[in-house]
């Protein structure tokens, strides 16, 4: 939001940078379902999980409920605290999504990692005896 202003941000506005993306997130995970498009859950928890279209649903419903209420936690925090504690709260609310992406990250590309090293290793091996026989 500040990176390009002249005069610098104003201060209101820090508070509700964190406030803005989880509603945002929110907006997007209510509308999508009702668009026609997939649950934005599912993209953000990984189609790993084989769960029904009622369930990614339900699913995505709670995590839209989820973001509202930590939009709606954060301009609480940011207005009856302290500016360090709103700041230790805005960072474990960040923690929290690393973890979503770490989750993420462990069950749905690990997975394909493993399988894509497993394969270039057998074709590497493959490759090395076919040379070793022309050489």
């Amino acid at each position: 939001f500040g990176m390009y202003a002249h005069g610098g941000e104003p201060s209101g506005l820090l508070f509700w940078k964190p406030t803005l993306f989880y509603w945002t997130l929110a907006a997007i995970a209510i509308v999508a379902p009702v668009l026609g498009w997939t649950a934005p859950a599912k993209i953000i928890v990984g189609a790993y999980f084989v769960l029904s279209s009622r369930e990614w649903r339900w699913i995505n419903r709670g995590f839209a409920s989820a973001c509202v209420m930590l939009g709606t936690v954060n301009l609480l925090v940011a207005s009856m605290t302290s500016y360090r504690n709103w700041v230790d709260f805005k960072f474990s609310c960040l923690m929290i999504l690393l973890f979503i992406g770490l989750f993420r990250l462990n069950f749905v590309w690990l997975p394909l990692f493993v399988d894509l090293s497993i394969n270039l290793y057998r074709r590497a091996a493959v490759a090395y005896r076919y040379l070793s026989r022309l050489i």
